[in-house]
């Protein structure tokens, strides 16, 4: 079967000696076509270097399952209320097997490289990844929608989203995708987001201050304040390990022994680091299961303040304050989660930026 799709993919590098004389010309050379190399006996050779890849044979494209049921209620004139539940299923998603990847073994002298199973007919082939569309994701959320119309100077939208969201095809053993199945780092308990408008009821035609003085007007009428608030629970994250044990070329899962989480956790100890282990039993897989934990939580408020001042006829400037991160709320990435590499449990990041201001003036005529 690999001499019959080989090469599937060929690159190669054609380096000048000069930068400045071709060393392959299509017109003299043509396209460089690989092909496949063979011994005296007529053997497939396997390049130094060289990655064989392939598909199965019954590839299905992937396809994505949305199921929802909303209920929708107008609380009064102006302000609606929705309420739902969202079902996703991926399937066939897209996953990469290892159809020569030796199995565990107990002896730590174990050569793996024998016990690879096309190691009889191709002893110098290593790993042969091969793409299947076998995996699977499961989402689950409940939603709200809120929007309304407050007066003539307030609007507002928010929504809300407690979800879950698991995947199959974490495994490290080749013949179950299930193996550790579990939350994705996009297995985010609860998602809030608001917008808000609000024009201030103050200066000309407003209902402070309607019949104040032009100058009173120009410093403190007209001023529009708009927000948008997002706040969400922290992300997942995993729990790795540098130790193999299985002697067959694949890195392990470390073991869980207790819960890991913190009540109070800090930058410089986001988890408690005596619940994961190195798993040292040889041949056989370590039991922590896949992203067990959280980051921080993230919340940011953006907020922008304008104002248009009428000019002479037909012409108007106006003026925006944008602040991004308005608080300069630290909200923190999550941490080093490598079992004993010695930073383990410290956060070095965040996942939002400093406050940011943002000037702005724009004259229409």
């Amino acid at each position: 079967m690999l001499r019959l799709t080989y090469p599937n993919y060929a690159k190669a590098s054609l380096l000048t000696p000069n930068n400045l004389t071709p060393s392959l010309l299509l017109s003299r050379d043509g396209i460089p076509v690989p092909t496949a190399e063979t011994d005296a006996s007529g053997n497939l050779v396997i390049p130094d270097n060289a990655v064989i890849r392939g598909v199965e044979p019954d590839w299905r494209a992937q396809s994505v399952d949305q199921k929802t049921v909303n209920i929708e209620r107008e609380i009064r004139p102006g302000m609606i209320l929705d309420i739902g539940y969202m079902n996703v299923r991926g399937h066939h998603n897209l996953h990469s097997l290892n159809i020569n990847q030796a199995p565990p073994s107990t002896d730590a002298s174990n050569d793996y490289q024998t016990s690879r199973p096309l190691y009889n007919l191709y002893p110098d082939l290593g790993d042969v990844p091969i793409s299947v569309s076998r995996a699977s994701s499961y989402y689950d959320a409940l939603t709200v929608r809120f929007a309304a119309n407050v007066g003539q100077d307030l609007n507002v939208n928010a929504s809300y989203a407690h979800g879950r969201n698991f995947a199959d095809g974490n495994n490290i053993d080749q013949t179950n995708i299930r193996q550790y199945y579990g939350p994705t780092q996009q297995d985010i308990a609860h998602i809030f987001n608001a917008q808000a408008h609000y024009a201030l009821p103050v200066g000309r035609g407003k209902t402070y201050m309607s019949h104040g003085s032009r100058l009173v007007d120009t410093l403190i009428g007209g001023w529009e304040y708009s927000a948008l608030l997002h706040m969400r629970s922290g992300v997942r994250f995993d729990v790795t390990s540098a130790v193999g044990t299985l002697n067959n070329g694949q890195s392990n899962r470390p073991d869980r022994i207790g819960n890991g989480t913190l009540s109070h956790p800090t930058i410089d100890k986001w988890f408690d680091t005596s619940a994961f282990v190195n798993h040292l039993t040889e041949g056989t897989y370590g039991n922590a299961g896949i992203n067990p934990l959280h980051g921080d939580d993230q919340i940011q408020l953006d907020s922008s303040l304008e104002k248009t001042f009428a000019l002479v006829e037909g012409t108007q400037l106006e003026f925006r304050i944008d602040a991004f991160n308005t608080f300069n709320h630290p909200d923190f990435g999550t941490p080093d989660s490598v079992v004993g590499d010695g930073s383990e449990v410290q956060v070095s990041s965040t996942s939002v930026d400093n406050r940011r201001l943002q000037f702005s003036l724009r004259f229409s005529f």
